[in-house]
């Protein structure tokens, strides 16, 4: 929180196991967590990612079980979270009007309690790109549901920039940066677990991307999205100066004025 605050960040994202590690090893509770991040003049953009907001079973990640809705919710509430970002990451057998009839209850228990929802499409779930994740948003038609634009999963999804411009600029709730090469690799969840690219040194065109953003009148949480899982980013405080400079230099070089609130150094170990 100290590196990230230091660097010129004023929001982090949240991930369920990160929070998982503040309260079983640390001891931590929702009101000493958000003590702590307000202590330190930064705010949670996103609490990420719930994946069991349809009916199935959800495979355990890293070893640690799937938060049920209810808990969710209960820990964005705690930690005033600005919003909950929900994927579909398994495949379910369910007609697509029961899919939006799920978001739609989803976005209403948020709601009660202060909470937006953005629908993500990472490139190799089942709603699998930005199209897709519109649909379910737009026929669910909630005020506080929206999408997130994560410019990996994007152009990992092979839809075309016309599909964001189709997107009304109120609903898009967080945008996240990284890069990569123009061809994907064959196992797309490895890739974007372990070979992101810094935001603005791959192919994928990220000031182009924002320009075009800032043009629709997006305004939004705007972050970095890596992940650091074999910790090869080293010191803490100069990783976020990095990752903040990425963030400044793609806005110097887009002219965008997209990020209303820059936040999200997501690094994989927790910030």
């Amino acid at each position: 929180m100290e590196s990230a605050s230091a660097a010129g960040f004023d929001a982090v994202s949240v991930w369920a196991r990160t929070h998982r590690r503040a309260t079983t090893r640390e001891g931590l509770d929702e009101a000493e967590m958000r003590a702590l991040l307000e202590g330190h003049g930064l705010g949670v953009s996103e609490l990420e990612a719930l994946d069991t907001w349809l009916p199935g079973d959800v495979e355990p990640l890293a070893g640690n079980p799937p938060l049920s809705v209810e808990e969710f919710l209960r820990i964005g509430e705690g930690l005033g979270a600005r919003t909950l970002v929900a994927v579909q990451s398994v495949s379910v057998d369910l007609p697509f009007d029961a899919v939006v009839s799920h978001f739609a209850d989803l976005c209403d228990r948020a709601r009660a309690r202060g909470l937006d929802v953005a629908l993500e499409a990472p490139a190799f779930a089942a709603i699998a790109d930005l199209g897709q994740a519109w649909r379910v948003v737009e026929a669910a038609d909630r005020p506080n549901a929206g999408v997130v634009v994560d410019s990996w999963h994007h152009r990992r999804s092979g839809v075309s920039d016309e599909v964001i411009e189709g997107l009304p600029a109120e609903r898009v709730r967080c945008v996240q940066l990284a890069d990569g090469p123009a061809l994907p690799e064959a196992d797309l969840l490895e890739e974007t677990l372990w070979r992101r690219l810094p935001a603005g040194s791959g192919d994928f065109g990220l000031a182009a991307l924002l320009q075009r953003l800032d043009a629709m009148g997006v305004c939004c949480p705007v972050g970095v999205e890596v992940f650091d899982e074999g910790g090869e980013h080293g010191d803490p405080a100069e990783t976020a100066r990095r990752l903040f400079g990425q963030i400044d230099a793609l806005c110097e070089e887009s002219g965008s004025r997209l990020g209303c609130a820059r936040g999200d150094p997501r690094l994989g170990s927790g910030c």
